[in-house]
């Protein structure tokens, strides 16, 4: 079995209880994998740009390969690893399991999404304190039934998984019904001819903004830290919490199919709809980073943003109730940290020319996805923000490439 705690994950407490085989229950283990190896089967046929070969022996640890079919010939393999992070705590204790492996998906294929790639394969590693009992069976199965769900929706094959009991896993600060971690890594492909890089970013584009309702996947401990403050240092058994709680645990909106579309993964010869110019996947970091830093500042340009979407009304929540946490800061340093550590409404920003604007938030309304102009881009490198927190409506927040350096 793979014991495999990720390290950055601070709040785990890892409390091994034994090394004997009688702690974990291999039982439940097989019976769970048996179950995930049949979700994954479902997911075969979910690209047509996927083949999938399986033995006919051994079940859940059957023989199996793939391979890529009628792709362009300029395409080349790329990969990343990422994971739901410390927001098991929530969606644990909001009993939401099935919406987690939205979270997942967003983390993996946002960033392969974002270089104009296209996400294929989907393999994960679900690390979890124990099986065995019927409420722990049920939760895990939930959390692969809705990876299934998702998969199917995104086009996503499943290929492999794993499954570990870590006898002892306990969250830090929280009861949990099922203490888990949940990791993955995604295959997908680009092409070297549309291949999103932000080189060709010019000044007077349109940034569109596109919109997502949920925290995301990132920032987790400062939310938690809020329901704490507003809720109690035990907010997860507070009554009075169940509703900011079930905010908190919302899914990522996943906006991977509309980029795909976008990009030309389904056109008669993979040519794009439009040109995009820049895609800034707003997690891991906040806009400053990862639209300013890593597209804007290093070619010498920024962006005024004065039109964003508002903070989902956790945020909100959090933000009014921290603010006298941080009475330290100035009303525009506490901004920038919000606007550093959270997306603020919209996980992607994407950088377009103008007359392609209309028919790329037309294209977004087709697929379910709230899309609106929020900026554009400007010949100076300085990033303004018309911040959307209440306690601060409109004021203005300025970040230069000084305030992106990290000690």
């Amino acid at each position: 079995m793979l014991f495999f705690v990720k390290s950055k994950l601070k709040l785990i407490k890892n409390k091994f209880m034994g090394k004997n085989q009688q702690d974990v229950n291999l039982d439940a283990g097989n019976s769970f994998s048996a179950f995930a190896h049949g979700i994954n089967q479902s997911s075969y046929n979910n690209s047509r740009y996927v083949i999938v070969r399986e033995s006919n022996i051994g079940g859940f640890r059957s023989s199996k390969g793939f391979r890529f079919t009628g792709l362009p010939d300029d395409i080349w393999n790329t990969a990343g690893m990422d994971g739901v992070g410390t927001k098991v705590l929530i969606s644990d204790a909001a009993k939401m399991y099935e919406t987690s492996a939205a979270d997942l998906i967003a983390m993996i294929c946002g960033d392969i999404t974002r270089k104009g790639g296209l996400p294929l394969i989907i393999m994960n590693v679900l690390n979890v304190a124990a099986l065995g009992t019927e409420e722990l069976d049920l939760a895990a199965k939930n959390l692969m039934m809705g990876l299934g769900n998702y998969a199917k929706q995104q086009s996503l094959v499943l290929f492999n998984g794993e499954t570990a009991e870590l006898k002892g896993l306990a969250l830090a600060d929280s009861n949990p019904q099922l203490s888990y971690l949940w990791e993955s890594a995604g295959i997908g492909v680009f092409r070297e001819s549309t291949e999103i890089t932000g080189e060709s970013i010019r000044p007077g584009q349109v940034i569109i903004a596109l919109q997502d309702k949920s925290p995301g996947s990132n920032g987790i401990t400062e939310l938690r830290r809020g329901l704490a403050k507003i809720h109690g240092p035990e907010w997860w058994n507070n009554p009075d919490a169940v509703n900011d709680i079930a905010s908190a645990a919302m899914p990522c909106t996943l906006y991977d199919k509309f980029l795909t579309h976008l990009n030309g993964w389904y056109s008669p010869n993979f040519e794009p709809m439009v040109k995009v110019h820049g895609i800034a996947h707003i997690s891991g970091g906040g806009i400053p980073d990862k639209l300013a830093g890593d597209l804007l500042f290093s070619q010498g340009y920024g962006a005024g943003l004065d039109n964003l979407f508002e903070p989902p009304a956790i945020f909100q929540k959090v933000a009014q109730a921290r603010e006298n946490d941080f009475s330290t800061m100035t009303n525009s340093n506490y901004l920038k940290r919000l606007y550093d550590m959270w997306h603020g409404g919209q996980r992607v920003l994407m950088i377009v020319d103008e007359k392609d604007t209309e028919s790329v938030i037309r294209s977004a309304f087709t697929f379910g996805l709230n899309a609106m102009v929020a900026g554009k881009v400007t010949d100076n490198p300085v990033l303004k923000i018309k911040s959307k927190y209440e306690i601060y409506k409109d004021t203005e927040i300025i970040f230069t490439p000084e305030d992106l350096v990290r000690a």
